[in-house]
C-alpha cells in the first residue's frame, strides 16, 4: 500500500452562494413575486463571490455548475471571472436549495445568462421543464436520494483528476456532504455553512490513497473573507493609466476594443438616447442665441439611429479589466444610440471637465491632464484607424460638441455656476456647434 500512488478521480468544490437579498432580509414592497422567490445577490454578496474567485483562481477549474436559481449562476460567475478564461456555466437542476415552493415556476434560462452569459443547461437536463426542483425540509428521504443522485451524476461524467465547482446552497450543500460522508439521514450534528463557503472533497480511485478513497481537504472554509476588497476589484483603465503612463497604447487598445465591441452589438430593448439628447437642447434654448440653438437642435435631431449600444457612463473609471478585456459598468438604465455620445462622454472625462481647473484631471482619473490629453489623442485614432485625417478630425471635432452641450447643460440646470465658467463654456459649445455640419461619423 505504501507504493502505490494515490490516483484522483474527481475534486468537488461545493461551494454555498454569496449573501443573498433572502439572507439579508432586504426585500421590499415593491419586490416581485419572482425576486421574493429567487433573490439575487446583495453588494455583500457579490464581494463575498469574488473574494471565493480570488481565493480559488489557482484552481483550474475543468467545467462549472450551479443550481437553476439566480444567486448561485451570480455566484459562481463571479468566481469564475478569477479564472485564466471564460468557462461554461452549466445549470443543474436537481442541486437547487431545499424549500422551493410548488407554485413558483422559476426562471428562464434566458434570465440566467443575463447574470452569466456562458450559462446552458448541464448535458442530461437540455429538455428539463423548469430549472427548480421542489421539496421541503420534511420530506427527508427524498432529499437524500435527490443528494445521492447528484454525487453520482458529478462521480460517472468526472473520473480522470477533474476539478468540479459547484455553486449551490446551504442546505443542500450539507445533504449532499452527508451522503458523502455515509449517511442516509441528518445524523444529530450540523454545521453552519456560511454564505460562499467552500467544501472541498477530493475522491480517489478505490485502494490507492491510504487515508481513504474519499478525503475532505475543507469544510465551510472561509479563508477568503480575510482577503481586502481593493484585491479583488478589477483594475480601471485609469488605473492602469495612472500606473504605468508612459506606456499607454496597450491601455488605450484595450479601451477601444471594449467600446467597439459594444457599440457594434444590437440593443432592441435599451432605450433610445436621442430623444434625451434633444430635451437638453431645449433646456439651455434661452442661454444661447435662437440661431445657435435651432443649429444644434438640428443636429442631435439628425443623428442616425444607429440601435446599437451605448455605453452607460463612457469613461476610464468605469472601464475595468476583466479577463484580458475592458468591461463597462452596468447602471439600472440602458442606452442604444450613435457612438458619438459616448465619445463626447469619455471627452468630456478626459478633457473637457478639467478645462477650467487643470487639477480635476488628477483629482477625479488619478493622472495628470498632459496624460490625458495624450489618452484623448491615442482614442481617437484608435477608435478610427484606418481613417482619412479629416474624418477623424470631424470625429473629434463632434465628440466635443456633445461633451460640451453636456457640461453646459449641468451648468444651466444647477441655476448657480460661477459667471466666468458659465461663460467659458457657453463660449466653447458655440464655437464647436458653429464648426461641426453632423454629429454622424462619415
Amino acid at each position: 500500500m505504501e507504493n502505490i500512488k494515490p490516483v484522483i478521480e474527481l475534486e468537488l468544490y461545493l461551494v454555498r452562494h454569496g449573501q443573498s437579498r433572502g439572507n439579508a432580509g432586504a426585500f421590499s414592497e415593491s419586490d416581485a413575486e419572482k425576486e421574493l422567490n429567487d433573490p439575487h445577490l446583495t453588494d455583500l454578496g457579490i464581494m463575498q463571490a469574488k473574494k471565493a474567485g480570488k481565493y480559488l483562481s489557482d484552481v483550474n477549474f475543468d467545467i462549472c455548475f450551479a443550481s437553476g436559481l439566480i444567486r448561485t449562476v451570480q455566484t459562481a460567475n463571479e468566481i469564475m471571472n478569477f479564472q485564466n478564461e471564460k468557462k461554461r456555466l452549466n445549470i443543474l437542476p436537481i442541486i437547487t436549495e431545499v424549500g422551493v415552493k410548488e407554485d413558483f415556476a422559476g426562471r428562464t434560462l434566458d434570465e440566467m445568462k443575463e447574470a452569466c452569459e456562458t450559462a446552458e443547461m448541464a448535458k442530461g437536463f437540455e429538455n428539463a421543464e423548469r430549472l427548480v426542483v421542489y421539496s421541503t425540509h420534511a420530506e427527508e428521504e427524498a432529499l437524500y436520494e435527490r443528494a445521492a443522485k447528484a454525487i453520482s451524476y458529478f462521480r460517472s461524467h468526472y473520473k480522470n483528476g477533474e476539478k468540479v465547482l459547484v455553486a449551490g446552497h446551504a442546505a443542500f450543500n450539507t445533504i449532499m456532504m452527508f451522503h458523502i460522508m455515509g449517511f442516509d439521514k441528518s445524523p444529530v450534528f450540523d454545521i453552519d455553512i456560511k454564505n460562499t463557503g467552500i467544501i472541498h472533497v477530493v475522491f480517489y480511485k478505490e485502494g490507492t490513497n491510504k487515508f481513504g478513497d474519499i478525503v475532505f481537504e475543507s469544510i465551510n472554509d472561509t479563508k477568503h473573507f480575510c482577503i481586502p476588497d481593493e484585491d479583488v476589484l478589477p483594475t480601471s483603465v485609469s488605473k492602469l493609466i495612472k500606473d504605468d503612463p508612459e506606456n499607454i497604447d496597450e491601455s488605450v487598445r484595450l479601451l477601444v476594443d471594449g467600446m467597439k465591441e459594444i457599440h457594434g452589438t444590437k440593443a432592441e430593448k435599451a432605450t433610445d438616447i436621442k430623444p434625451e439628447m434633444v430635451q437638453k437642447t431645449d433646456e439651455i434654448m434661452h442661454s444661447i442665441t435662437a440661431e445657435k440653438w435651432q443649429k444644434l437642435r438640428s443636429l442631435v435631431t439628425a443623428v442616425e439611429n444607429t440601435g446599437t449600444s451605448l455605453i452607460s457612463d463612457c469613461t476610464t473609471n468605469s472601464a475595468h479589466l476583466v479577463n484580458g478585456k475592458v468591461c463597462f459598468g452596468k447602471s439600472e438604465k440602458e442606452y442604444k444610440g450613435y457612438p458619438v455620445f459616448d465619445l463626447g462622454k469619455l471627452y468630456e472625462s478626459l478633457i473637457a471637465s478639467s478645462e477650467i481647473d487643470r487639477k480635476v484631471s488628477y483629482e477625479t482619473l488619478g493622472f495628470c491632464r498632459e496624460t490625458a490629453e495624450r489618452v484623448w489623442e491615442k482614442v481617437i485614432l484608435t477608435y478610427f484607424e484606418g481613417e482619412d485625417e479629416a474624418l477623424i478630425q470631424r470625429a473629434d471635432d463632434r465628440a466635443r460638441t456633445v461633451a460640451y452641450l453636456n457640461i453646459f447643460h449641468r451648468l444651466v440646470k444647477a441655476g448657480n455656476a460661477d459667471k466666468a465658467v458659465f461663460d467659458y463654456y457657453k463660449d466653447k459649445l458655440i464655437e464647436y456647434v458653429t464648426r461641426v455640419g453632423s454629429l454622424d461619423f462619415e
